[in-house]
């Protein structure tokens, strides 16, 4: 339970800060995981990229232009946030592991990588590096603690995006078909939830409380499966 109450709390903060300064070097990770699923599903599928497919890696936007298939096109959307789905299991798995006092830094690679070859000298690539210098001072003072509270970190922002993107934008959404809520200051999105609304003509809040229910279920699952593992290791010892 107590272990629920931390992620819980931590989610909490993060969704409360989600717009803050401090939190957008991290959020720029997720969002490239998120972009990512979006690419390497368009790439199973023989999707070329800015010619059947255009994705924005700095942003959660992408288009497809040339649909070879509902499946393919379904799956696409879709791949997104299992993306961010399967980097909170990791990230989970992680902490059970001595890898997780190498995966910051090299998570911090790929990102600088990435962000470099993607958008150059960029603000992304300023994001990038904050997260890169963050990972070297953990590596620096070198305290297990740390390593096991970034990756919470982490695996909430992943589970912050989501939220975000298929409850709060698609709820936003609808609010402003409905009601006209277009002189709000936040600019609405262009969420996944959206464009599986364009292919299944489903609501895009219904695809939301879906994906939100998945989220929960896997999350929770997991520590639980964590859980009764650690207990049965106890027991043995």
């Amino acid at each position: 339970m107590k272990k629920f109450f931390k992620y819980g709390s931590i989610l909490f903060i993060l969704i409360l800060i989600w717009d803050a300064s401090i939190v957008q070097p991290l959020k720029a990770f997720v969002t490239y995981i998120h972009q990512a699923g979006h690419l390497l599903a368009g790439l199973l599928f023989s999707y070329k990229p800015g010619i059947d497919i255009f994705i924005n890696l700095t942003e959660s936007v992408y288009q497809i232009v040339n649909q070879k298939s509902f499946i393919s096109a379904f799956l696409i959307a879709n791949a997104g946030y299992v993306a961010n789905l399967v980097f909170i299991l990791f990230a989970l798995y992680l902490k059970q592991t001595s890898s997780k006092r190498f995966m910051p830094g090299i998570f911090a690679i790929a990102f600088v990588s990435i962000a470099y070859t993607y958008a150059g000298i960029s603000q992304h690539l300023l994001y990038a590096s904050l997260f890169a210098g963050f990972a070297i001072i953990l590596h620096m003072m070198n305290k297990e603690v740390f390593f096991d509270y970034l990756l919470d970190i982490i695996a909430m922002a992943n589970f912050a995006f989501i939220l975000f993107d298929v409850l709060y934008y698609t709820l936003y959404y609808e609010l402003n078909l409905i009601f006209g809520l277009s002189s709000w200051k936040r600019e609405i999105p262009y969420s996944d939830a959206i464009q599986l609304q364009n292919l299944t003509r489903i609501p895009p809040l219904l695809w939301g409380i879906l994906w939100g229910i998945i989220l929960v279920a896997c999350s929770v699952l997991f520590l639980i499966k964590k859980n009764v593992a650690l207990e049965e290791t106890i027991e043995e010892e």
